[in-house]
């Protein structure tokens, strides 16, 4: 017994007595092809079983993926919506004005909690928010606050918002201009977009906490429509202090403010009912913002073109994404589509992309400037219909200005056109235009 004890521990499967019995042998052969075969079947099931596990983890991180762009596509336009509508409410209009507004808000919210419910997969409960503000308000004049995003109406909201806080905050359109100005400048605290192109918001904080000490500690909020569950930690986890999903509700931004301003630039006791300042209407912002859309994308096609015979398609994807988020907040659904299209064509592992999906393209592109053409034209013409004003005229104009601009009060912004009808105060209006208001101020102060 020995013996087979120590064969069996150097390694033998079994054992067999001498002499032989071909009835033991037998049994004990077909014991041991039993054996193999369990065995086998068993590494079968787990090789099986691995490739499955495999198969729900692409799976899931596909739906995270669809998830992710599709939150960020629908919240977008949603940001610029109830961010409009919450400045109107903060407007002088009739009741019955104001009781659209009021149900466009409303409505807005209803579309956000439906899109949580379904990006989260369970249902939030959200609790009812008075459209009315009540007192809890803030109101922070000497905070200096940085708000970065690459989309031109995303930073006009978020402004806007701010402004019925009584807050003037600076911006930056990239995460380059973001790090010029950070060196500039001591702010209080940043609102980080995170899908940027060239560099994002993450990479942005990484380079802002590398500045030094006294930046490891300065408060950078995520700001964006790329809301999936894990998103708060991804964000936390890099840098962020804190997060604020677009669109930004007025509440919510208040909270953070709160949380991360210095105690003494934070005043709860003020109503925002008495705060009048305001955001250009929303006609003049549209305005604008067609105005900017021609511009810009005069040779966007060329581009887009240019980059994929150069073989750069992450330049034309990142063009085509940019289109297609002008287009959607301009309402241009067909050409928001074709720059989609492209778009999702030049991302992923095997990028590619087809003539007709360029035809549609430019054919879209060449029927939105087409109809946009005569907006630019009129705001083109107001600029050269400026006439001379005495000199007594003028400066009453500009010290009516003055105490707006030194209190960064958006209602400057009401002065813009008027300005622009007086010859040499035409750079005066664009620096009021893109609520550059202290460099508006140097500019007034050496007109007086």
């Amino acid at each position: 017994m020995e013996r087979e004890e120590k064969g069996l521990s150097l390694g033998a499967a079994d054992y067999i007595r001498k002499p032989f019995s071909a009835a033991i042998v037998k049994l004990r052969l077909e014991n041991q092809i039993r054996i193999i075969e369990m065995e086998s079947g068993l590494k079968s099931s787990a090789e099986q079983l691995e490739s499955a596990l495999e198969e729900v983890q692409e799976a899931t991180t596909a739906k995270s993926t669809f998830l992710s762009h599709m939150s960020h596509e629908i919240r977008t336009p949603l940001n610029a919506i109830t961010g409009m509508g919450e400045l109107l409410q903060h407007e002088h209009l009739e009741s019955r004005q104001m009781g659209y507004v009021n149900d466009i808000v409303a409505s807005a919210k209803s579309l956000i909690n439906l899109i949580n419910d379904i990006v989260e997969g369970n249902n939030i409960q959200v609790a009812e928010k008075n459209v009315a503000k009540d007192s809890h308000a803030l109101y922070a004049p000497e905070a200096n606050v940085l708000v970065v995003d690459d989309n031109e109406l995303n930073r006009k909201v978020a402004c806007g918002l701010l402004s019925l806080m009584k807050i003037e905050a600076e911006t930056a359109d990239s995460g380059s201009k973001a790090l010029e100005l950070v060196r500039l400048n001591d702010y209080d605290i940043i609102f980080m977009d995170y899908m940027m192109p060239e560099m994002n918001g993450i990479e942005t904080t990484a380079f802002i906490r590398g500045m030094g000490e006294k930046y490891e500690h300065l408060p950078i909020i995520a700001l964006t429509a790329n809301v999936v569950p894990g998103a708060r930690e991804l964000f936390l986890a890099n840098g962020f202090n804190d997060f604020v999903p677009k669109p930004v509700d007025s509440e919510e931004l208040v909270r953070v403010l709160e949380d991360w301003l210095p105690l003494n630039k934070i005043n709860t006791n003020v109503n925002f009912e008495k705060h009048q300042s305001f955001l250009n209407g929303e006609e003049e912002l549209r305005r604008k913002s067609i105005v900017t859309f021609i511009k810009d994308n005069r040779d966007t096609f060329e581009r887009i073109t240019g980059s994929l015979s150069a073989s750069d398609l992450e330049t034309a994807h990142r063009i085509a994404h940019t289109l297609k988020s002008s287009a959607g907040y301009l309402g241009k659904k067909k050409l928001q589509n074709a720059a989609l299209s492209l778009e999702l064509s030049l991302r992923g592992d095997n990028p590619s992309y087809t003539h007709d999906q360029l035809d549609v393209l430019i054919s879209e592109l060449d029927k939105v400037l087409r109809e946009f053409e005569p907006i630019l034209k009129d705001a083109e013409a107001a600029k050269f219909k400026s006439v001379q004003i005495a000199e007594d005229e003028l400066n009453a104009l500009l010290m009516e200005i003055k105490p707006l601009l030194e209190k960064g009060d958006f209602r400057a912004g009401s002065y813009v056109t008027k300005l622009r009808g007086i010859a040499g105060m035409e750079e005066l209006a664009d620096k009021i235009d893109e609520y550059d208001f202290v460099g508006a101020l140097e500019l007034l102060k050496a007109d007086i």
